[in-house]
């Protein structure tokens, strides 16, 4: 069983790292059906195996326990709300990656020492993607193939006021920079603890460090730009906490609360904000600056378009709107069903309020809650520090729920936290 977990979990991740060319050389030979079913079928298989190891244990975490209740009610929703067949399907599917990747992190995964080894195999390979983009055209970049009746891109290229967006082997440049985030994130909590005791190692991680900042630097990612600072400034703080008085560790614990609590206002707020009709970046488009078309037009798009026609898909919903439409009732999984009233959402809480309706709001207490419960005299606080924060920087202009990086990434980090405890309880009890 932990070797077909294995086996499915590094197919799942080699497909996704390596996506564009996996993609467009299945399309040549007629394969390409294949490749599509696989995303679905790997996380399929891991999360089988761990509903069997749930059954084998009779035990499963509370909190996946409440996600899995919340996903099996929002399904009823969507069928109440006479959405296509199609289009739950897809809704679910964007689900999988979530809890294929959290039961094998829980009950599978052993060593942190393979974060390593990706992190110093995998960061080159994307950067050599993404720098032989900037001067070569792939040939998979904006070449098409159909998949379930929808016209898709293997690799999309293009330009934002005149700066390329590079993708590399990714399907979008977004795709590449979250890979460098995901890779910085898994080695940040493999050496959290233990740093590297060879000098030549640690130097050549820090420049792998300085190669990945420099490939999201290639993506023109913003929210991996906000990302990498706070990672930074954790990195620092921690540094700081390690070493100062009972006092000032308070101040520094304050500071990374302080941080988190900022990003988790600024992913709630302006969807809010503009549902209301008030938008600071109402002008932007108007202005002839580079520099504000270039950080703020398509923020202020969002809170002009995008954020207010979302919440008007409610009135597409039953029992008023009061349990959202359902699974599949906003984002990619219109596109099969109603591409006339297609909305990305590109905002987390905008997105689960959409799908969930007043059921979401326990979730957005419970991150509220692990945020200000965080322990920072715990070894773990950096898994969940890290889980927050991708939450809350990607979730505030991104459809979050729709990538499989992030929804990946995040039930690696909730399983490894659980886990921690976990383990713990079983010493105590033993």
């Amino acid at each position: 069983m932990n070797s077909l977990a294995f086996f499915a979990m590094l197919l799942y991740f080699i497909i996704y790292s390596l996506g564009a060319p996996i993609q467009y050389v299945a399309s040549l030979i007629g394969v390409q059906s294949l490749v599509t079913f696989s995303k679905v079928a790997l996380p399929g298989i891991l999360i089988l195996l761990g509903l069997v190891k749930i059954f084998l244990r009779m035990e499963i975490n509370k909190k996946v326990f409440s996600l899995t209740l919340l996903v099996i009610t929002s399904l009823l929703i969507a069928y109440f709300s006479r959405l296509p067949l199609v289009q739950i399907v897809y809704g679910l599917k964007t689900f999988m990656p979530f809890f294929g990747v959290y039961f094998y992190f829980f009950y599978f995964y052993k060593k942190k020492k393979d974060f390593k080894f990706l992190y110093r195999l995998m960061i080159p390979v994307t950067f050599l993607g993404l720098f032989v983009d900037k001067f070569i055209d792939f040939p998979w970049s904006n070449i098409s193939i159909e998949v379930g009746g929808i016209e898709r891109e293997i690799s999309r290229s293009w330009e934002t006021f005149g700066v390329e967006r590079l993708a590399g082997f990714q399907t979008a440049s977004y795709d590449s920079a979250i890979l460098i985030v995901i890779l910085i994130t898994l080695f940040g909590i493999s050496t959290f603890n233990k740093a590297e005791k060879s000098k030549k190692i640690r130097l050549y991680d820090s420049f792998l460090f300085l190669l990945g900042i420099y490939s999201i630097y290639l993506t023109t990612f913003k929210s991996a730009y906000v990302f990498i600072f706070v990672y930074l400034c954790f990195g620092l703080l921690k540094k700081y906490y390690n070493k100062t008085t009972q006092r000032e560790k308070k101040f520094a614990g304050f500071l990374m609360k302080l941080t988190l609590l900022c990003l988790f206002l600024y992913s709630l707020i302006p969807p809010i904000l503009s549902i209301m009709g008030i938008n600071f970046f109402s002008k932007v488009g108007q202005s002839s600056n580079f520099m504000s078309n270039y950080l703020f037009k398509s923020y202020g798009i969002r809170m002009m378009h995008t954020w207010p026609d979302a919440l008007k898909l409610l009135d597409l919903a039953s029992f008023s709107g009061w349990f959202g439409r359902g699974i599949g009732g906003v984002g990619t999984a219109q596109q099969y069903a109603e591409p006339l009233v297609y909305n990305a959402g590109d905002n987390f809480f905008l997105f689960i309020f959409i799908t969930f309706g007043v059921l979401a709001i326990p979730l957005v207490l419970a991150l509220l809650k692990l945020l200000l419960k965080i322990n920072f005299t715990e070894n773990n606080w950096f898994i969940m520090g890290c889980l927050l924060l991708i939450i809350f920087t990607f979730g505030a202009t991104i459809n979050f729920i729709d990538s499989p990086f992030l929804m990946s990434i995040s039930g690696a980090l909730l399983a490894l936290y659980t886990n921690f405890y976990y383990n713990k309880l079983l010493k105590i009890n033993s």
